[in-house]
């Protein structure tokens, strides 16, 4: 009987240990997933917290707009609260539009390294409707991808679901606010930096340089792009804004920043068309010219310095110095600098506003008067000393 017993408590001995080695598996496998969804269900928490402020701030300005009987597409309304803007016409209801810093949304977006939000203003695909906020790119676990709330509701989405939602996101808003117009023989442009747009610019150019077949390099970051440069990312960003922007049609005179602006100057080669593009966002702004002014204020500048002015007249479809006397009043920052004869072709601009250094930023306003014709000039520019 004590044998009897003695085997019992054996075999039991062995189930026991074997149910501790099962259920020490099962802990351990199930284990091995926690930390992902750990993080997945953080990224949803956030996710949630995203959308809620973003329909919040689409309830607000919808009752706004209503009580001010203006009539707007839900599109609209979506793509207002994302980047501010509150100008219908420059509402485009294109794609997915990425949350700016001067958007209406009442909160502090979560970061996640390498990701951004955006809100959709159409319908993208069966996981992202108008009004849906993504991120971008959306977390992967298992296979599968999470960048809405509807992802969450169907079991995530695939990679070609993913690159095909990443490919409508609008950046026209990162660089936005072109305006172009034509003033006194001048075509003028200028872009406006919206605030933030700087993170967007730079995970384009990083993208964009990462498609060159010739380049040898290797970046993932635009951080280790300036290293490799040796340059510091102000001094780039600055140079990528100037070089962002191009004017057709027209020769272009000058360009330089200011605050958070881009003026380009630029005397039109004919009538037609003049275009100013953001190349790497593709915005542009066109007008359009049916007769040229017979007279033009040139300013020549180099490096978006400003070093002389001379006064052209248009003669066989094109633009040629006038070397006649005309009289002329100068103003540099407000204040009369000069009043009486051009005798020089070339007027250095140095000659008027001797006390200001090289690169110092000047208002000018130039009138002259020749034949009976008023000539103007208004416009900013920065001084240049020749040598």
């Amino acid at each position: 009987m004590k044998k009897q017993n003695q085997g019992i408590s054996l075999i039991s001995l062995i189930i026991t240990i074997i149910v501790i080695i099962i259920i020490g598996a099962v802990v351990i496998f199930s284990g091995m997933g926690t930390p992902e969804k750990a993080q997945l269900s953080a990224i949803i928490s956030d996710m949630d917290n995203v959308q809620t402020a973003v329909d919040q701030a689409y309830y607000g300005f919808y009752t706004e707009k209503s009580v001010a009987g203006e009539v707007w597409t839900k599109s609209q309304f979506y793509e207002a609260v994302a980047t501010g803007e509150t100008s219908r016409e420059n509402l485009k209801g294109v794609g997915i539009v990425p949350i700016s810093d001067s958007s209406m949304v009442k909160m502090t977006l979560p970061k996640y390294e390498g990701r951004s939000w955006g809100v959709a203003v159409e319908d993208i695909d069966d996981h992202t409707r108008v009004g849906s906020v993504v991120l971008l790119p959306g977390y992967e676990t298992d296979g599968k991808i999470y960048a809405t709330l509807l992802d969450v509701q169907n079991d995530g989405r695939d990679t070609e679901s993913m690159d095909n939602a990443i490919s409508k996101v609008n950046n026209q808003n990162v660089v936005s606010n072109l305006e172009l117009s034509y003033q006194n023989g001048y075509a003028v442009g200028v872009l406006k930096i919206t605030s933030g747009g700087d993170e967007q610019l730079k995970k384009m150019v990083v993208e964009e340089l990462k498609k060159q077949p010739d380049l040898t390099v290797e970046f993932e970051t635009f951080e280790e792009l300036c290293n490799i440069l040796g340059v510091s990312e102000d001094v780039v960003l600055n140079s990528l804004r100037l070089n962002s922007i191009s004017m057709t049609n027209a020769k272009e005179i000058g360009k330089f920043q200011r605050d958070d602006k881009i003026f380009c100057y630029g005397i039109p080669e004919s009538t037609g068309e003049i275009k100013l593009e953001n190349i790497i966002t593709k915005e542009s702004k066109s007008i359009f010219l049916l007769e040229l002014s017979q007279y033009v204020i040139n300013i020549e500048m180099k490096n978006g310095l400003s070093y002389w002015f001379s006064l052209r007249k248009l003669e066989n479809g094109s633009y040629a110095d006038v070397n006649e006397d005309y009289e002329v009043v100068i103003k540099i920052n407000g204040t009369q600098r000069y009043s009486g004869t051009a005798k020089n072709k070339l007027n250095y601009f140095y000659n008027y506003a001797s006390e200001l250094s090289r690169g110092d930023v000047m208002e000018v306003d130039i009138e002259a008067v020749i034949d009976g014709n008023v000539v103007t000039f208004k416009g900013i520019c920065m001084l240049g000393i020749p040598g």
